[in-house]
């Protein structure tokens, strides 16, 4: 678990200066509609921004324990898991809502479900992988081989990555290579 968070923690620290800030989020939200093809102020990037900053609030209140505006990776580590791992059910609470909705602005054509297209779009500005990351995440997660990465079928991915226990798990290598 503790390399799972340690990466995720890397990731969310957009600009690479050992701490996560309001700005790492608010940078990461612009990636993620640029990359989607929205432009900064549309409507689908204030949504994005306004969910990502709702992210960074609720992480916020629970990791930053000196109220200094930067979450250090201890900070983070110790939230994440009495948040997360010692209460599954607020991943469906805190993070669900937030795959979904950006999944949902990813889905150019609006089938449902991402293409590989879309899901490098997606993965590489929300989950901040590189291009061959994104693509390895995409054969993945699509389990039903139809082409297109499902809400659900990411979601369980996501899930897994963060609450599974087995060391051998595909979903082990969502975010790349652990070490």
């Amino acid at each position: 678990m503790a390399k799972k968070l340690a990466r995720r923690f890397q990731v969310w620290d957009y600009d690479g200066n050992g701490v996560i800030e309001q700005v790492d989020f608010v940078r990461r939200g612009r990636r993620l509609a640029v990359g989607l093809g929205f432009s900064v102020g549309s409507p689908e990037h204030q949504v994005i921004h306004e969910t990502f900053v709702q992210q960074w609030d609720a992480l916020a209140g629970a990791a930053d324990t000196d109220a200094d505006g930067k979450i250090t990776e201890p900070e983070y580590v110790a939230a994440f898991t009495s948040l997360i791992v010692e209460h599954p059910e607020a991943f469906d609470e805190l993070y669900a809502p937030l795959i979904r909705l950006t999944m949902q602005l990813a889905d150019a054509d609006g089938d449902g479900g991402l293409d590989r297209a879309e899901w490098l779009n997606w993965a590489t500005g929300y989950l901040g992988q590189s291009a061959d990351e994104a693509g390895a995440s995409f054969e993945l997660l699509d389990h039903n081989g139809d082409g297109k990465v499902s809400t659900e079928e990411a979601q369980k991915g996501i899930r897994e990555f963060y609450l599974g226990t087995d060391p051998n798990a595909d979903a082990n290598l969502l975010l790349g290579p652990l070490d």
